[in-house]
């Protein structure tokens, strides 16, 4: 981003931006890149931190509100919607898809995929959508069915309901 980018972003005062973007790059979260006679700030990938960071900001903003904003003209009819797999594991490369399990009544894939295009385009990623009535879930669930085994054992990302919502099914 360019200092003029992030001001603008911030809503905040021009001195306020440059007094973080200093410490930030001073605490090595942040790198500026030289373009030409600007600056260019980038989250600095080799900080220590960064991991831990990136995932908070995947999991608090960067994917799970727009997703959210998406599902919630329908949220009625979703008991549990939530991101699963690699992005919710911390292990997502640049081109990873974002692996959605909604769990709902009355939905249908054309919907939900419609909604969802907006946010494919704006994070730049696909997003598979994995679609089951709470009856088939319960079944799945209480068969011991692969599938939703390895999902609740792994990582989840919620963003409709809860996770004792997901669990209350076994």
């Amino acid at each position: 981003f360019q200092g003029a980018e992030l001001i603008r972003l911030a809503a905040s005062g021009v001195g306020a931006v440059q007094r973080e973007l200093k410490r930030l790059v001073s605490s090595d979260l942040v790198v500026v890149i030289p373009a030409g006679r600007q600056k260019r700030y980038q989250a600095n990938r080799n900080c220590p931190v960064f991991d831990e960071l990136h995932g908070l900001v995947i999991k608090t903003v960067g994917l799970a509100l727009p997703i959210t904003n998406a599902l919630e003209p329908m949220s009625d009819r979703i008991l549990s919607a939530f991101i699963y797999g690699s992005i919710a594991k911390g292990s997502d490369r640049a081109g990873s898809d974002i692996d959605l399990m909604i769990i709902g009544d009355d939905l249908s894939y054309p919907k939900v995929l419609a909604a969802l295009q907006p946010v494919e385009n704006v994070v730049g990623r696909q997003i598979s959508v994995n679609l089951m009535k709470p009856a088939e879930w319960i079944r799945r669930m209480t068969s011991e069915d692969s599938f939703v085994s390895r999902i609740m054992s792994q990582q989840k990302i919620i963003l409709i309901g809860s996770e004792d919502v997901i669990e209350s099914t076994r």
